[in-house]
């Protein structure tokens, strides 16, 4: 049992317990937020003998996910740097295990990985250390396991998560001692049960389903990290050692082409020091005529060549596009233009090329200009406003248009209102707040609401001038109103920004709540799923609207600036991460 001990900075447990090997001990810790982020819980836990010696200890954080889908990354990162490499080397900016590793043969891994992932809260194993005389007795993987019986782990985590690297690393420590060190950590993770994800340098466990594809993979075939890059040599150094590589990266694209007419056929295969071709630096630079010259001249040979990182050209340039979208998806205060032209011409051919599928052309539009925007479904219209984002706006707009009416009539038809009720009413400018809004503003408002969603059920992707010219079609048109709104400083766009910015509120950004709703739920179900359905940064954008995308950002509350409990939990020897269980007999494993 535990025993439970709260004071003013988290919960205390004790549980006295039999581990192997070691007879009697007590299992101790505290649970205790983050003063910064109340989505984030430390747990800091011990192994004590029956005389209260230490013998092993372990940090971790609970990171309750569900609480903080908007601005994932931006919170990760106010953690550690460990935290951040989790979040951008698994998940999207929305929490979500990152496609490439469900479908990049070169990043997938494993493959045993998926979508589950994306569910129950996100524990962190941020150090595990083990007495050295205690070492190589299962008492890591006993820590373990006693762990995720916690109860605010059991109840909200599903998955363990653990950067297997070195603590304390001594900076003049040779590489080759470091790696042999990992390798140690790495095994102690296996052993428990831990498998790598995709390729990163993150492993992660099944707590709860003993059936799990990863609980059922042989240690011995859990693939290695994807190696990083080797580090880059300086410009002198490319251009002496590697003088086709620098030109091809530096020259233009007219340039490039003739410099493939003038070279042997045999160079044109090289690789640099990191394993590009010259058809890989041509398709990441966007030179278009040298991609189609090298595909001519080259033959498929250069299209299945690999990276030391394992990526061929077409791989390389998908991933780099990728890096680019999920950067501004994760910015939301920086517009984006689209991807290049160039590089979606190439990244087309390339496909071809490989005999890849192609993605679908956008009706009346060049075949390039489908993934411009990121367009995954082919039914984008102008090619970033996907048939999910068209219908959820559209929804948002009709209920505003109810609420924001139903609360105009509820006014006195002849007083300022300065304390409106209705969420969307948030779009008014403060000005107007502030001097008082009069009934007839907000008719007007709410046929402005009505206006977009007519707009919006056209196939053609709205504008602010065709919701103009929609408006004459809206639910409960009044000139009178319309003429109010807009005389008295109302705007479309103001309207656009709160159908855009609720939309983003009841979305996976935000609390998700619009698919608690079973018909929107299942209406969205029937529709393509495209990489643009949260995309209203750029919606925002397209749309013409002045400044930059805005949502309700959520608080994090005061800072309370306590002290931090001085008890400690015993300060071992530093231990290089982990249990190192190398040289156990295969017998002691059988839980693993």
């Amino acid at each position: 049992m535990f025993h439970d001990d709260d004071d003013d900075i988290g919960r205390r447990f004790t549980e006295e317990e039999n581990a192997p090997s070691f007879g009697r001990v007590f299992f101790k810790g505290r649970i205790c937020e983050e003063g910064e982020a109340p989505h984030t819980w430390e747990i800091n836990v011990e192994v004590r003998s029956s005389v209260d010696a230490p013998l092993a200890s372990a940090t971790l954080l609970l990171i309750h996910k569900d609480r903080m889908k908007r601005d994932f990354y931006e919170i990760m990162d106010m953690h550690s740097d460990e935290t951040s490499r989790l979040a951008t080397s698994i998940f999207t900016d929305r929490g979500l295990i990152r496609p490439k590793l469900i479908s990049n043969p070169a990043e997938r891994g494993s493959g045993v990985w998926g979508e589950e992932i994306n569910n129950g809260s996100i524990l962190l194993v941020e150090e595990i250390r083990v007495l050295e005389q205690y070492r190589r007795r299962g008492l890591g993987r006993w820590l373990l396991r006693k762990i995720f019986t916690i109860p605010e782990i059991a109840n909200s985590c599903l998955f363990a998560y653990a950067w297997p690297t070195v603590l304390n690393q001594d900076n003049d420590c040779p590489d080759s001692e470091r790696e042999a060190r990992c390798s140690l950590i790495v095994r102690f993770f296996h052993l428990a049960g831990f498998r790598r994800v995709g390729r990163t340098s993150f492993v992660a466990y099944a707590i709860h389903d003993p059936n799990h594809p990863s609980r059922n993979l042989p240690m011995e075939q859990d693939p290695p990290r994807l190696d990083a890059a080797p580090p880059a040599l300086s410009d002198d150094q490319l251009r002496a050692q590697y003088p086709l590589h620098h030109a091809m990266a530096t020259f233009t694209d007219e340039e490039a082409v003739q410099l493939i007419h003038a070279s042997p056929a045999s160079s044109l295969h090289t690789r640099d020091w990191a394993g590009h071709t010259l058809l890989h630096i041509a398709a990441v630079t966007g030179k278009v005529q040298a991609v189609r010259e090298l595909l001519a001249v080259g033959g498929p040979q250069d299209l299945t060549a690999t990276t030391t990182q394992g990526l061929t050209p077409l791989e390389q340039l998908r991933a780099e596009l990728a890096d680019t979208r999920q950067f501004f998806d994760a910015m939301v205060d920086i517009p984006w233009t689209g991807y290049e032209k160039e590089k979606c011409i190439i990244l087309l051919e390339l496909c071809r090329a490989m005999g890849k599928p192609v993605p679908p052309v956008v009706p009346g539009a060049e075949p390039w200009t489908a993934l411009k925007w990121g367009c995954t479904c082919g039914q984008c219209s102008g090619g970033w406003l996907s048939p999910q984002m068209r219908y959820r706006l559209k929804v948002c707009a009709e209920v505003a248009s109810d609420m924001v009416r139903e609360e105009a009539d509820e006014l006195p038809s002849h007083e300022p209102a300065h304390d409106l009720m209705q969420p969307m009413t948030e779009c008014i400018p403060l000005p107007i707040r502030q001097a008082g809004v009069y009934p007839s503003y907000l008719k007007g408002l709410a046929i402005i609401f009505s206006a977009i969603t007519y707009s919006l059920e056209a196939d053609s992707a709205p504008s602010v001038e065709t919701i103009k010219s929609s408006i004459p079609h809206a639910r409960f048109y009044s000139a009178q109103h319309v003429q109010y709104y807009f005389s008295h400083g109302g705007l479309v766009e103001h309207a656009l920004q709160g159908i855009i910015s609720h939309s983003f509120e009841e979305g996976p950004h935000g609390d998700n709540s619009f698919v608690d709703v079973p018909e929107f739920k299942s209406d969205l179900d029937a529709l393509p799923t495209c990489e643009n359905d949260d995309g209203h940064a750029q919606v925002w954008a397209l749309l013409g609207l002045p400044d930059t995308f805005r949502h309700y950002r959520p608080e994090y509350g005061d800072d309370d600036d306590e002290d931090e409990d001085d008890e400690d939990l015993s300060d071992f020897d530093d231990f290089d991460g982990g249990d190192d269980d190398s040289d156990e007999d295969e017998d002691d494993d059988d839980d693993y």
